[in-house]
């Protein structure tokens, strides 16, 4: 075949070529045309989808053994792929032994993950079935690489074993590693057997090992509760012992009123809340009211009575900052006039970032008026960044003071 023009229209026409093949005369045909066919590097790995999206005349695994004997790497994945597709449409039982024959583990994973999914919700009794008869090291697998329907990502195989089967989903993440490649997995597995069987979501977490991750899914969990009935979440919580976990408990409840409820009401819950867990509650609440209400935040950081932590008056003071320069630069100015010490640098920090957008000429008189301490420096380097494109000379000046200033 000669066509004339560029590369991209002889690739395409090849293309179309190796498709009519494929539908008149059958796969094998258009598997030896699209072998001696000029063609790039992804048209090749798109052949399979056009030589198998129908097996026609052809048995799965004689066409399984054709896709064997001529593609290898990514295009045999494809077309190993197709092949069970069209197989598990017609027969599941035989689009499970085709799905085994899909070279890599992930897409093999991603393959049995979707098809159960279809097969659960159409008839969860036949395929719990088979599932149960699925290895545990696979069925691993294909919780991990569970992403759900692309148009729905709540239908996935995690949420249905929650609902259908939850005693196999927890035995199953159990037997995972506690690793950051399986932590999406683990948080959703807890989050859908916090929905469905709370019991069974604590008792996975209860088992894991100590450390970051732990903590985290003690979170989910704690945040399903909270969504799902508030009264009944702080019952629990009072019952559970002092400690972290507690702790990381009454931190969500603090989230979760800062971020739907006032000041007022939010404030109103303190008193309610273990004296030990009470920074953890603020740690939760403060960003959210901070943002919503800056000057009840002042208020609170000013008084002495509440357990505020250093990282979260740290937080506050930033929040603050942000919101007043943006909503009443006139009170952030007097505000940060009265701040002192350590309070100064993040507050002065987060103004900058928001001066330098709108008031390059403000920003440089606020930092010409404040002493040169760590906020001044900080306040510095945000307007050294800014400038560095549009007036290098003006940056390069700001950048030899900072440094005779010993910053």
């Amino acid at each position: 075949v000669d066509v004339e023009g560029d590369q991209k229209n002889r690739h395409r026409f090849m293309m179309e070529g190796v498709g009519a093949f494929a539908r008149v005369l059958g796969a094998e045909y258009a598997l030896q045309f699209g072998e001696r066919a000029e063609l790039g590097p992804q048209q090749r790995n798109d052949l399979p989808n056009l030589i198998f999206d129908d097996l026609r005349d052809l048995s799965p695994e004689q066409a399984g053994q054709l896709a064997k004997e001529h593609f290898k790497g990514i295009p045999l994945m494809i077309a190993m792929n197709n092949i069970a597709q069209l197989a598990f449409a017609k027969d599941k039982l035989l689009g499970i032994k085709m799905g085994r024959e899909i070279p890599d583990q992930s897409s093999r994973d991603v393959f049995f993950a979707n098809r159960f999914t279809e097969w659960l919700r159409a008839n969860p009794k036949e395929a719990l079935l088979q599932l149960e008869k699925i290895e545990q090291k696979q069925l691993a697998g294909m919780i991990r690489e569970d992403k759900g329907d692309f148009m729905d990502p709540e239908i996935n195989l995690t949420n249905i074993l929650a609902k259908l089967k939850p005693e196999l989903l927890e035995k199953t993440l159990g037997t995972m590693a506690a690793t950051s490649s399986n932590e999406p997995a683990f948080r959703q597995g807890v989050e859908s057997l916090s929905r469905e069987h709370p019991e069974r979501a604590l008792s996975l977490i209860e088992t894991m090992p100590e450390g970051e991750m732990k903590v985290k899914l003690y979170g989910v969990h704690f945040d399903q509760q909270i969504s799902l009935d508030f009264g009944a979440a702080m019952s629990t919580f009072s019952e559970l012992p002092q400690g972290e976990v507690r702790s990381a408990a009454y931190q969500k409840v603090g989230s979760h009123l800062g971020g739907k409820k006032g000041f007022s009401e939010t404030m109103a819950q303190l008193d309610g809340i273990p004296e030990a867990d009470r920074a953890s509650f603020l740690e939760g609440a403060i960003p959210y009211l901070a943002s919503e209400d800056p000057r009840n935040v002042i208020g609170l950081l000013n008084g002495t009575s509440a357990p505020i932590s250093g990282e979260t008056r740290t937080t506050a003071l930033a929040s603050v900052g942000q919101q007043l320069t943006r909503n009443d630069p006139e009170a952030a100015q007097q505000w940060l006039g009265g701040l002192k010490g350590d309070d100064r640098a993040p507050a002065l920090e987060a103004m900058s970032r928001v001066m330098v957008q709108s008031d390059v000429e403000g920003l440089v008189e606020t930092l010409s008026a404040v002493p040169k301490d760590e906020g001044w420096a900080a306040g510095v380097r945000v307007l050294i960044d800014d400038l560095k494109s549009s007036d290098p000379q003006t940056s390069r000046t700001w950048a030899e003071l900072l440094e005779k200033s010993g910053f």
